[in-house]
């Protein structure tokens, strides 16, 4: 067991290091809101990464190759919350109602609660987060392991989670991080919601040429 977890974890920090909408929420929130909102998101993303394992190891990664339609709908799900939250860095980007309070610095235009949230949601909601865990739920049920074996994985993965989105908040959220952010946070803001919006709507498409395909 030890080693089929040792395996799994080295494939999973791989795909957390590279970049993708977790890292892009991590880093908008260090930038726009400080270290506590990053953290709070980091801590979103860790608990979304429990929910998915708990859930492969209890049968949805069986119920989701069994219903592809399932797949289909969180793309479509996904892309839109993708698309909200980039409409979101767009217009902030644009208008002015906003530049005083990041400029000075006001870590509080979200509660905790809503950073939480969006790295959660931005997990759950994510095909291909699904897709992942799928595969290493058949690698570990492949290689001998109970639903309960598969399951004791899920500490590991949020652990996994937290170190290296922590990483990230801890280094996005550096004095010399947020005063280069303070300065160009207009285009900051366009980058980071021109990403979210770009993967939200290949989601999207994706989806909706799945579905034409499948019906």
């Amino acid at each position: 067991m030890l080693e089929a977890f040792g395996i799994t974890l080295f494939a999973l920090v791989l795909m957390q290091l590279a970049p993708g909408p977790n890292l892009v929420a991590v880093a908008s929130a260090a930038f726009s809101s400080g270290r506590r909102a990053a953290i709070m998101v980091v801590l979103g993303i860790a608990s979304g990464a429990m929910v998915w394992v708990i859930a492969v190891a209890f049968g949805l990664g069986a119920t989701l190759k069994a219903l592809p339609a399932l797949v289909v709908a969180m793309k479509v799900g996904g892309g839109f919350y993708l698309l909200l939250v980039g409409c979101m860095s767009l217009r902030l980007a644009k208008g002015s109602g906003c530049t005083s309070t990041i400029l000075e610095g006001n870590t509080k235009t979200l509660a905790s609660d809503a950073h939480f949230k969006r790295g959660l949601f931005i997990v759950i909601t994510n095909p291909k987060v699904a897709l992942g865990w799928v595969a290493a739920a058949s690698y570990l049920f492949g290689v001998g392991l109970t639903s309960f074996q598969v399951a004791a994985f899920a500490p590991v993965a949020a652990l996994a989670a937290t170190t290296v989105y922590g990483s990230y908040a801890l280094l996005f959220s550096t004095n010399s991080a947020v005063s280069t952010y303070r300065r160009f946070w207009r285009t900051v803001e366009g980058i980071f919601g021109s990403v979210f919006v770009a993967i939200g709507l290949a989601l999207l498409i994706d989806g909706v040429r799945q579905l034409k395909i499948e019906y």
